[in-house]
């Protein structure tokens, strides 16, 4: 059974561009947007995700790390195009 950020995650591969690149290398930014109240409620467990799944699919040369600007507050996963596809062809299986 896939995790919530896995989930994630695999419904953006089914996008016809997939995730975003950013200076060569793709990032999965998974986070909460401000809400109605203006307020950024955050998902304290978003990075021990994002790691559990860098470990479970044997990712190698990825950074994890927090972005916060006054509209959200996200964990971001950068891989290399070598591991992306790795973590793609996983996800999908």
């Amino acid at each position: 059974m896939l995790s919530n950020c896995e989930n994630i995650i695999k419904n953006k591969f089914f996008n016809e561009s997939g995730w975003d690149k950013v200076n060569g290398n793709r990032v999965i930014a998974i986070g909460n947007m401000v809400n109605c109240n203006g307020e950024i409620l955050y998902d304290v467990t978003i990075n021990r995700d994002l790691e559990s799944i860098a470990t479970k699919y044997n990712l190698k040369n990825y950074k994890i790390y927090p972005i916060s600007t006054k509209y959200m507050k996200a964990s971001v996963l950068s891989l290399d195009d070598e591991n992306y596809d790795k973590l793609k062809s996983h996800i999908l299986e």
